[in-house]
């Protein structure tokens, strides 16, 4: 049995084909959220703040966890949620943040911020020695940056803003397909 990545994946496969073991494979994935433009305002501190309590948990280090978000509208409709998802982040931040699982994983995470050509809007505290890393997130991200390659697995929130959600299916169906997908559908905020 392995849960992860794809990358890891291939591995395990590789060996279970040598001796022809049976193996199950759980892999996670880029999981969006979308916040659609048919979501009252209303709703919208709502919805930053359960995707931000679901990037606290375990430091975003869950396969069906929230990889990045989607938001349809207007760039300052952006700007009010990433100000919800800011005040949430800081709401948990209050409690203790989970550790990053190991000093690889950590390294892994580090190069994906460093090498990002988005915007940081909220930089979390870093801690290599105690394996600390806090949600950051990022706007501006396109299709082709570092943190939009592999799942995140950890505290880092791409924000990409577009148009229609038309442009919001055709991002998500860019990606192999995620394992989970969190759309703000009115009635499941009541």
């Amino acid at each position: 049995m392995y849960t992860g990545g794809s990358h890891g994946a291939h591995f395990v496969a590789a060996a279970a084909a040598k001796t022809l073991t049976p193996y199950s494979l759980e892999l996670g994935g880029k999981n969006p959220c979308v916040v659609d433009a048919s979501m009252p305002d209303s709703k919208l501190e709502l919805f930053a703040t359960r995707i931000m309590w679901g990037k606290f948990s375990n430091a975003g280090q869950f396969c069906v966890g929230s990889d990045h978000v989607i938001v349809v509208g207007t760039p300052e409709r952006e700007e009010r949620f990433i100000a919800y998802m800011k005040r949430a982040s800081n709401e948990f931040a209050r409690g203790q943040m989970a550790r990053i699982v190991n000093d690889a994983h950590f390294g892994r995470l580090e190069a994906l911020l460093g090498g990002t050509k988005g915007q940081v809007v909220h930089a979390g505290d870093l801690d290599r020695e105690r394996l600390s890393m806090g949600i950051t997130i990022v706007k501006d991200v396109k299709a082709d940056d570092t943190l939009m390659g592999d799942e995140i697995f950890g505290p880092l929130l791409p924000v990409i803003r577009v148009d229609t959600l038309d442009e919001a299916t055709s991002f998500i169906r860019q990606n192999e397909t995620p394992l989970a997908l969190y759309p703000s559908l009115k009635s499941w905020l009541t």
